[in-house]
């Protein structure tokens, strides 16, 4: 999903966790340092309450987010969360005795709520602001496109699938000129595949590219990712697809407990595909290399 997308989402709780994964591939290749601010932000701040709810402050301190400490408590002011930006600078500048910090993780836990709003609402509030690297894909490895980086590097002997699909949708995401139709039918296919088992079909249906949701089915079976393509035409049966964005987020709302359930587990059988529709993807590529540029 793009920006956008993201702040249409209608489980705006979602929105933060949603973003700060769009922006893995950004951190890994600029680090903090090469983010604009609102992302730094959204990452300091998301990047502590994950790791309290998953392992608590022990887990935060242990990891490399650690080394980002000190600035949580500005990030934390910037968010009208000046309470907790105190508290946090004590456990910070603390000899981290177990008491205290179990204190402060249940002042996290009784304001994640109201936060993870606070963050959705400050994004919202400045969609322009936050760029992502990889042309937003989740699903793969983080790969840095120099301008004068050609097709023949990219397709190099060891280069692994996973560098080499976003190495090529990169690329095409900058292109002004139009795409031939193999570089069209790899980008629907690379998409679809990545967007589905990275967030999931109702991911991929809901943001304005799944209006692509067809032709990207058509393309993940041209090139031989045959159960990629079954993968996603099972998730078009599921709900009254339309190409019309609104129409198909109002068809997304409407769907039963059981049926979003049924169309969430695709998620995981598109994960499971991973490998196989990398190579085949990667070869179908390889076939084509000179209609590619």
């Amino acid at each position: 999903m793009d920006v956008p997308d993201l702040i249409a989402w209608p489980h705006h709780l979602d929105v933060p966790g949603m973003l700060f994964r769009r922006l893995l591939s950004k951190h890994a290749l600029v680090g903090l340092e090469g983010m604009t601010r609102p992302e730094q932000v959204l990452w300091l701040v998301f990047e502590l309450c994950e790791e309290i709810a998953n392992g608590g402050l022990a887990q935060y301190f242990g990891n490399s987010s650690a080394e980002r400490a000190e600035l949580v408590p500005e990030a934390l002011l910037e968010l009208g969360f000046a309470p907790l930006a105190r508290a946090f600078r004590v456990v910070v500048a603390s000899t981290r005795h177990p008491a205290a910090l179990q204190a402060f993780e249940q002042q996290v836990d009784a304001v994640s709520e109201p936060l993870l709003s606070k963050l959705s609402a400050w994004v919202a509030a400045r969609p322009t602001e936050f760029h992502f690297a990889n042309a937003g894909l989740c699903a793969f490895r983080p790969v840095e496109i120099p301008p004068e980086f050609s097709l023949d590097e990219v397709f190099a002997d060891g280069v692994p699938s996973d560098a080499i699909l976003p190495a090529l949708y990169i690329r095409w995401a900058a292109r002004s000129t139009p795409l031939s139709a193999p570089e069209r039918q790899l980008q629907l296919a690379i998409h679809a595949f990545a967007e589905i088992s990275d967030e999931g079909p109702v991911s991929y249906f809901f943001s304005a590219k799944g209006s692509d949701a067809p032709q990207a089915k058509e393309a993940l079976e041209a090139s031989g990712a045959t159960e990629a393509a079954r993968v996603l035409g099972k998730a078009l049966s599921l709900f009254q697809w339309s190409a019309d964005v609104a129409t198909r987020r109002a068809a997304l709302a409407a769907l039963d407990v059981d049926a979003r359930a049924t169309l969430g587990k695709l998620q995981w059988d598109m994960d499971a595909l991973r490998e196989p529709t990398l190579e085949q993807l990667v070869a179908f590529a390889r076939q084509h290399r000179s209609s590619l540029k």
